[in-house]
């Protein structure tokens, strides 16, 4: 008991007689500081960021009190108001255009006028008329109007004179798509072939003159490994847009579905999935009619295999088990405008390689998909031909009398 209230009595001298009780910690504002500073750091670490809200830009502009000198827009309650009613924009004035000579001529088409724009867009790309100026491009059947800056409106009226005062109003594309084995063709016909540009996954673009691509093309089906998925020859207004469809709709078991029959449950789902190419073109006769610029979107996929999956299928009878399909697909997609292609040559597209692209014997020898026997460097390439036909109008000419 002496020993236990003289080893208190020790400890007591050691923790408030010869150390302050500062350095232990003792003091009370001093441990109230540390404690909310560890907490505080701590708490900073552990808790998640709080991601700053921008400010949304609506709220932005309809808080903003436009400058007193700065007349506000008024709304018109028409889509094309006229000049006068319109608020000035420095650097900015207004033009348009009559189309008639133009739209009489696509009274097959809903509205021709489409065309234009799609093309204005490609010229000047759709940027300019998104900035924080006021822009307008509106078109109607019988004109088009513009409102911006003397820079863009000698691009739109550059685009509209190629449609109304072309020489030529039809244009003729013949295309050839061909499946190619393998790329070896390239060995004797690379020096040949003009470089034209390239797409976004590879695709190559060149131009042969008639005489080298009859050679190509002769060379490439003669080949009993290469296949002409499609020949087809086309008469297009100028600036107007034609499609080709070379496709097919391969039969997969895509899911399940409930059968009707009693105690059956769900049964595989046959659908559908296309392989083929899709190419749509538009081109437009350049100011000296000997050339084109051709607007291409071409969508070309295979179904390279289907891979066949057990589940497990919900069913009162019978196996629970179900087979269902994986496709396994490979796809090349080109989006772009080929400027100013001479008439006098053919235009090559390659495509990329898409094994057995429409080809019958995708599966190999018996379908087993043995190696050597099943196509794996089939390439796709595209072969258009193109030519002004003789003019259906002669506005211009009654123009220049």
């Amino acid at each position: 008991m002496s020993m236990s209230r003289r080893k208190a009595m020790f400890l007591a001298m050691l923790g408030g007689g010869v150390l302050p009780a500062s350095l232990l910690a003792q003091d009370p504002a001093r441990r109230s500081n540390s404690g909310r500073l560890r907490s505080a750091s701590l708490d900073e670490e552990d808790r998640p960021k709080a991601k700053m809200k921008a400010d949304d830009p609506l709220d932005a502009e309809a808080d903003f009190e436009p400058p007193k000198n700065k007349p506000k827009r008024r709304d018109t309650g028409t889509d094309s108001p006229a000049p006068e009613d319109f608020p000035a924009e420095a650097g900015r004035n207004w033009k348009d255009w009559d189309i008639t000579p133009y739209t009489t001529l696509a009274s097959s088409k809903i509205q021709p006028q489409t065309a234009m724009l799609d093309w204005i867009f490609r010229r000047t790309g759709s940027a300019p008329w998104h900035d924080d100026k006021i822009s307008v491009l509106s078109a109607s059947r019988t004109r088009i109007k513009a409102f911006h800056t003397a820079k863009v409106l000698a691009q739109v009226d550059e685009i509209v004179d190629r449609f109304i005062n072309s020489v030529a109003d039809l244009i003729q594309l013949r295309v050839r798509i061909i499946a190619a084995p393998d790329t070896r063709w390239r060995y004797t016909n690379f020096t040949r072939m003009q470089f034209v540009g390239t797409g976004g996954q590879g695709q190559r673009i060149w131009t042969l003159s008639p005489e080298e691509s009859s050679l190509l093309i002769n060379q490439l089906t003669q080949n009993a490994s290469s296949k002409v998925l499609g020949d087809k020859t086309f008469k297009v207004l100028n600036g107007q847009s034609v499609t080709m469809d070379a496709t097919v709709n391969i039969p997969y078991l895509g899911s399940l579905q409930r059968d009707n029959a009693v105690g059956l449950g769900f049964q595989p789902k046959t659908e559908q999935i296309t392989e083929g190419v899709v190419l749509k073109m538009s081109p437009l006769l350049t100011f000296d009619d000997d050339a084109v610029d051709l607007a291409v979107e071409l969508t070309a996929n295979t179904v390279r295999s289907l891979h066949r999956t057990r589940v497990i299928a919900p069913r009162e009878v019978g196996n629970n088990d179900a087979s269902i399909d994986v496709p396994e697909v490979a796809g090349s997609r080109l989006d772009r405008p080929i400027k100013a292609w001479p008439l006098g040559k053919t235009l090559l597209i390659s495509a990329g390689i898409l094994p057995g692209i429409l080809l019958p014997n995708k599966n190999g020898l018996w379908n087993l998909r043995l190696p050597g026997t099943v196509p794996s460097e089939t390439e796709l390439l595209l072969f258009i031909e193109g030519k002004a036909l003789e003019r259906t109008r002669t506005s211009r000419d009654d123009r220049e009398r």
